[in-house]
């Protein structure tokens, strides 16, 4: 029987889910929630993916499945929020890239 080794990113408790590598980043980001509770929640950016990135800020409001728009300093791009959670001090939230 072959007994696969865990990566750096997974531990015997839950395996690493991320089908994309992710990269350290630092950057502002502003996040502009779309429908009826609209906002614009300033964020500094985590991590990126090809397909997402994680954002820290200091908004409660975020929830799973709600569209947003990314702002950046070289433009904007539409998402989705995929997960949130909350932090001493503050809030992450997993966004996918439209």
């Amino acid at each position: 029987m072959i007994q696969e080794k865990p990566s750096p990113t997974t531990t015997a408790e839950a395996p690493e889910r991320r089908r994309h590598h992710r990269l350290p980043a630092e950057d502002q980001v502003t996040l502009c929630v779309k429908g009826p509770k609209e906002a614009i929640i300033p964020g500094q950016l985590v991590d990126v993916s090809v397909l997402g990135v994680r954002v820290k800020h200091a908004a409660a409001e975020l929830a799973p499945g709600q569209q947003v728009r990314l702002l950046y300093h070289w433009g904007d791009v539409s998402a989705r929020v995929v997960w949130c959670r909350a932090l001493s001090g503050g809030f992450e939230t997993g966004v996918a890239l439209a």
